[in-house]
């Protein structure tokens, strides 16, 4: 746990340096960094532990691999995979500051170009077939019923035919929703949660200041930013987007666990629990087969835009858990 809250404190600290500080601020705050990012990465968390696993067998030695983060917020986890050695990083988001985390790359990289990019949530400012690999991370939960499609398509049009789409994907199944910390409830129907959060928002986000209380909750019911939907509906859209996927979420509950790898935003004793069941020989096979759909799904897609001989996506998941 120290590992991670050292983690975060310490990319907090490189992103301030960038948006105040100098050029030597910037290395000093780096080098701290990647001094912390190498030693997580021996005991990575949860959070990063199947990605890593998965991209490093897909990219089988090759650290040049183009990678793109969709949805990369302040660009936490893609500067976690630069420090592992894939430095052809780029992310797009809509919501942070892009300037900081290009001047980390200008400076530590000597990068004349600009890979990340705020865009207003639809087309990606890439070229056809520019990635090798594209991530998601909890971000699809976030698209919009207008933009949806575009999301899916705009991932199949910048990867390169065999390239790597990993998602990671909050859905309706889950019983407990991290945004709401809540059990249950996002299966209502909006207007029940509307009312609910509403009448007892005191109990639901105390930790949110009284006076932004009512917006948050109009954003959690209106559409704008929470929308759940089931895994089947992602599946679809893989499929519509010629993408050979693989469900890896039962074999994620088995073997990629660590307890403390989580945030204050779920129940860790829980967690530990349901752990240990998921590892009991035989018995946790069944169960993780049986509750896998109640948990946040993880696929693992290969490209096939022109029936070229690439990686099959079972051959890298035999990769990733063997």
């Amino acid at each position: 746990m120290d590992d991670w809250k050292n983690f975060k404190h310490s990319y907090t600290e490189l992103v301030n340096s960038a948006k105040k500080g100098s050029d030597e601020n910037i290395l000093e705050s780096w080098n701290k960094f990647v001094k912390i990012s190498n030693n997580l990465s021996n005991n990575p968390p949860l959070i990063f532990k199947t990605l890593q696993k998965t991209l490093i067998a897909y990219a089988n030695n090759n650290y040049k691999l183009r990678i793109c983060d969709h949805g990369c917020g302040s660009g936490r986890m893609i500067f976690y995979l630069y420090t592992l050695g894939f430095k052809n990083i780029y992310g797009v988001n809509v919501n942070d500051d892009v300037d900081s985390i290009n001047r980390i790359l200008k400076i530590i990289d000597n990068k004349p170009e600009k890979p990340f990019f705020r865009t207003n949530g639809s087309s990606l400012p890439f070229e056809d077939s520019y990635f090798d690999v594209v991530i998601s991370c909890q971000v699809l939960e976030h698209i919009p019923n207008n933009l949806i499609d575009t999301y899916y398509n705009e991932q199949s049009r910048c990867l390169k035919s065999g390239g790597m789409l990993y998602n990671e994907v909050p859905h309706r199944f889950n019983p407990y929703d991290s945004h709401t910390q809540t059990w249950f409830l996002h299966w209502l129907p909006n207007f029940i949660k509307f009312f609910l959060f509403k009448r007892f928002s005191i109990f639901f986000f105390n930790k949110i200041p009284k006076n932004i209380r009512s917006k948050h909750v109009n954003k959690l019911c209106d559409g704008s930013f929470l929308i759940l939907r089931t895994p089947f509906f992602h599946y679809k859209k893989l499929k519509s987007n010629n993408f050979k996927f693989k469900n890896i979420t039962q074999s994620r509950l088995i073997a990629d666990f660590n307890d403390l790898s989580y945030d204050s935003d779920s129940n860790l004793k829980l967690r530990i629990l349901i752990d240990r069941l998921f590892k009991i020989k035989f018995f946790g096979n069944i169960l993780s087969f049986l509750f896998a759909n109640f948990f946040m799904i993880t696929t693992v897609s290969i490209l096939n835009k022109d029936n070229k001989k690439s990686m099959t996506v079972h051959n890298l998941v035999d990769k990733i858990y063997n």
